[in-house]
């Protein structure tokens, strides 16, 4: 099976899984990166990445060979922490899009990109700051 692997079905109106690869989830760290705005996945996106982490988790616990177990782990490690880092970077391009949105009367920066998961995150920064600007 190869790693090169990336997104299958990102049709919005279907609700199955993709698939996910430790090498697609380093390339999607790679161009979120690389790029200013939110980049486009499918719906179950995050649904995703936590079944590859639980799906390796699993691999770890039932492999026997010591150095093929050890060689999972790092996957595993280095999967989480490209995990965090790209929650991180989608979370700092969502409320600099929240921010710049409630300071208008329409969407200046568009928003189509943001995930159901990451909706509640833009909803609270542009509601919390509408109701602090709200008397000035």
């Amino acid at each position: 099976m190869s790693d090169d692997v990336v997104i299958i079905d990102d049709k919005p109106e279907t609700e199955e899984l993709p698939l996910l690869t430790f090498n697609a989830i380093y390339n999607i760290l790679r161009e979120e990166k690389k790029t200013k705005g939110l980049q486009k996945y499918p719906n179950l996106f995050y649904e995703a990445m936590e079944k590859f982490i639980s799906d390796k988790k699993q691999t770890i616990k039932n492999e026997e060979n010591p150095e093929r177990r050890k060689k999972e782990q790092n996957i595993l490690n280095n999967a989480k922490k490209i995990a965090n880092e790209i929650v991180a970077i989608r979370s700092q391009k969502i409320a600099r899009i929240a921010t710049s949105n409630a300071f208008s009367e329409e969407s200046i920066i568009d928003e189509e990109n943001i995930l159901q998961k990451e909706k509640d995150i833009y909803n609270a920064i542009t509601k919390e700051i509408k109701k602090l600007t709200k008397n000035i």
